[in-house]
């Protein structure tokens, strides 16, 4: 157990963030409206080993399983009201208690008398927000900042974001494996030992005799006068080249600004690339979804030619950008459809997987070895 293997907690740590994210996954495939279901993490897998793994497309007919949805959500909602209800009745008796007790405090002369004269004028009650108003904009800014990453978190735990949901649950088996045969009381002991004697050791008393030592008390004003000049001249350097850096920067920038304005329109904004939305939008019971069939036409030479598209809004050039006119889209799109590689990959990354299984199963005995003998040596 853990108790009486705590080298084991990294282990179980990445085990457990894991199975958590295997439980949401299963959470939300079980659902009973098929809007929430989300990709599966075999199947993902499968992707990833053999890069080709014909998976189907899910096809959602117009309110399907919508009854046993709805019984589904008013279930819920039944139990968050219910939850909420009794919260507000716990709130507002201990409301009630504190109003009592205020008025029994007031009758008998408050908290705290006081017994000192007041011979001054009326005192002038400053609010703590409007001195510190100054210093909470920025404040306002780390946390949007905050909580534009905890629903990007969210959204990983219950996989709206299935790719890196997926990658993170491979990597936390992954590690919790190799953590499994990682000797952490061996490793923080030397590391705590060999810490200590850098920091505490008799090399301190070497530094003190060869270094301390040799800084003479007595200062001269000249020397300390260059010293003093030299580290301002270093100072304002660093702050020319800042200075210099920020202004190629918004130039840079205020150029792009135009000419995405003079190509695009005139209204601008930034396209998130995670997903921070506070809420999830689900599509209603009445919408549908079928398998998207791509028309690609054969050209006289045998090549597939790929649908058009509409260009990006990516700018290159540095003095005068303009629109890039490779579609990089179309190319894969191309070579998607030219399935002749496939095997190859297929080959490569088993190949790759074969390799690692065969030397994990002949190194990792040979390691448990090699860290037994050195535990009983050094015992």
């Amino acid at each position: 157990t853990l108790v009486e293997n705590p080298r084991l907690l990294p282990c179980y740590s990445f085990l457990t963030l894991g199975f958590v994210l295997l439980a949401s996954m299963g959470w939300r495939n079980n659902h009973p409206n098929p809007w929430w279901r989300c990709p599966n993490f075999l199947d993902l897998a499968k992707i990833l080993v053999f890069a080709d793994a014909h998976l189907e497309p899910e096809t959602i007919a117009e309110n399907e399983r919508a009854e046993e949805t709805v019984r589904f959500d008013n279930k819920w909602k039944t139990l968050i009201e219910s939850a909420e209800k009794r919260s507000a009745a716990r709130a507002e008796e201990v409301a009630k208690e504190q109003i009592l007790l205020q008025k029994e405090l007031d009758v008998v002369g408050g908290v705290d008398a006081q017994i000192s004269s007041n011979v001054g004028g009326p005192s002038i009650s400053l609010n703590p927000l409007q001195m510190a108003k100054k210093f909470l904009f920025p404040v306002q800014q780390m946390l949007v900042w905050v909580c534009e990453w905890t629903r990007f978190a969210k959204n990983i735990f219950l996989w709206e974001e299935s790719y890196y949901s997926f990658w993170l649950t491979l990597v936390s088996f992954a590690l919790a494996f190799v953590c499994f045969f990682v000797p952490w009381i061996f490793i923080i002991k030397w590391t705590s030992r060999i810490v200590a004697w850098l920091l505490f050791g008799p090399l301190m008393k070497v530094a003190d005799v060869y270094y301390f030592a040799s800084t003479s008390t007595e200062v001269n004003p000249e020397d300390e006068t260059k010293a003093e000049d030299a580290v301002r001249l270093g100072r304002k350097k660093v702050m020319d080249k800042t200075i210099a850096d920020a202004r190629v920067r918004n130039e840079l920038a205020f150029k792009l600004r135009d000419f995405k304005q003079y190509f695009f329109g005139k209204f601008l904004t930034k396209v998130p690339a995670i997903k921070a939305d506070r809420f999830i939008d689900i599509p209603l019971s009445s919408s549908t979804a079928k398998p998207y069939e791509k028309q690609l036409s054969s050209a006289a030479g045998g090549e597939i030619t790929a649908p058009d598209r509409e260009r990006g809004q990516f700018l290159k050039g540095l003095m005068i950008p303009v629109v890039k006119e490779e579609d990089e889209f179309a190319a894969a799109i191309v070579v998607e459809n030219d399935s002749s590689s496939a095997p190859i990959e297929s080959l490569k990354m088993g190949g790759a997987i074969g390799i690692a299984a065969t030397l994990t199963y002949f190194l990792v005995p040979f390691l448990i070895y090699a860290v037994k003998s050195l535990c009983n040596l050094w015992k």
